[in-house]
């Protein structure tokens, strides 16, 4: 199902479609993408709970072009909201603001309203339409004009910026004939408005008619154009830049620059090349300070690493010495390990030559007892010999005897 993101809180996306409004959640594959939907996109959604009005953001549309702040998409048209007093017009914050609409390629409409309080707005129209833009004046309170802007509003999604209590939230509700937003007030004081629109909101007027009330700004920066393309998004300056005869003329500070005998030929306001100048060096001194920024940080880094680089160098030195002194130390063991190894050798030569004379001695001493018991057994056996020969004799003697007893008896 095909939707817009008109509103966001909390992440929480509300959906309009062709039937009715949703509160949906973005599908986590987005999330993992990097793809954060905007108010403005155009989705598709799949209904989780048709009921409660519940479902998932699936896919974003490709984008025709992205607001950052406030963060909006696929816009057609910026209104930019000055006033007539309470607050006073900010020209500079209106001219900042129609420079970086023409660095996004959307159209700028600018309304000065509360032209009930005050009639200065006479010749900041003259001065805004010689340039280009459509001027339209208002007052939201007395209902003056209303019927203008509804119509530059028709088929296109609109987007409603400018400061604190100039009376954005008070057009819108003029626009719709009710209370859609909350309109601010004005502090006595300092006269300045105070914001009380917190939340990027897209409202349907009618069938593909949107438009977007915006956080009211403090401040407006601009600092995503560069100071040297500045002089391309201000039209009435870009017209005269062929007539510089330098290539790079800031328009500021250069002779025979085209802009400059604009200004003096009437072609260019004398406040819009002021207000231009002042930007110039504002963006300028941004880009400076970046600079400066960007090179004391490497300065430090600069510092750091070196000073990194002599510490792995001291380390490294230390660990040189270290392995000397290691070398050394094994240099000597190995010494001392050959001298024990000489010694050892030696004491193993001669334990191996007392081995061998032992073992000569001990065949020698087997020799003896080999021979020595072959003599005993030679004696033994003469002795046995010797033994039975006495035996016989006594034998013998025996019979010699017995023989002369008989002899003797008879």
């Amino acid at each position: 199902m095909q939707g817009k993101i008109i509103g966001n809180i909390s992440n929480v996306y509300k959906i309009k479609t062709e039937n009715k409004e949703y509160n949906a959640y973005a599908r986590g594959k987005l999330k993992n993408n990097e793809i954060t939907p905007l108010v403005g996109d155009n989705v598709e959604i799949q209904v989780t709970d048709e009921e409660k009005s519940e479902a998932i953001i699936e896919k974003v549309e490709q984008r025709k072009n992205e607001i950052k702040r406030p963060k909006i998409s696929n816009i057609d048209q910026i209104i930019f909201v000055i006033s007539t007093k309470h607050p006073k017009p900010d020209l500079l914050m209106l001219d900042k603001q129609l420079a970086y609409a023409e660095k996004l390629g959307i159209n700028a409409i600018i309304i000065i309203n509360k032209i009930d309080l005050k009639d200065n707005y006479i010749e900041i129209k003259e001065e805004y339409s010689k340039v280009g833009y459509k001027v339209i004046v208002t007052s939201a309170k007395e209902n003056k004009g209303i019927e203008e802007v509804k119509e530059i509003l028709k088929n296109k999604v609109s987007v409603f910026s400018g400061n604190s209590g100039v009376g954005k939230s008070s057009l819108i509700n003029a626009i719709f004939d009710t209370d859609k937003t909350q309109e601010g007030e004005v502090s006595k004081k300092n006269k300045k408005g105070k914001n009380t629109t917190t939340d990027t909101k897209l409202y349907e007027i009618e069938k593909n008619t949107y438009i977007a009330d915006t956080p009211g700004f403090s401040s407006f920066e601009i600092n995503e154009i560069e100071s040297s393309e500045l002089d391309k998004y201000f039209i009435e300056i870009e017209k005269e830049l062929g007539n510089c005869e330098f290539v790079g003329c800031t328009h500021i500070k250069e002779e025979k620059c085209g802009v400059k005998q604009a200004v003096q030929d009437g072609k260019i306001s004398q406040g819009r090349y002021e207000r231009f100048c002042e930007i110039y060096n504002e963006l300028k001194d941004k880009a400076n300070e970046k600079v400066d920024s960007a090179q004391k940080e490497f300065d430090e880094k600069k510092q750091s690493t070196y000073q990194e680089l002599e510490d792995a160098k001291t380390k490294l030195d230390a660990a040189k010495e270290e392995i000397s002194n290691s070398e050394s130390k094994i240099n000597a063991s190995e010494k001392k390990i050959k001298t024990e190894e000489s010694k050892l050798e030696k004491q193993f030569k001669d334990a191996q030559k007392e081995i061998n004379n032992a073992e000569n001695k001990i065949e020698e001493k087997e020799t003896e007892l080999k021979n020595g018991e072959e003599e005993l057994q030679k004696n033994k056996k003469e002795a046995e010999d010797g033994i039975k020969k006495i035996d016989e004799g006594l034998n013998t003697v025996k019979t010699n005897l017995e023989q002369l007893r008989t002899q003797k008896s008879q």
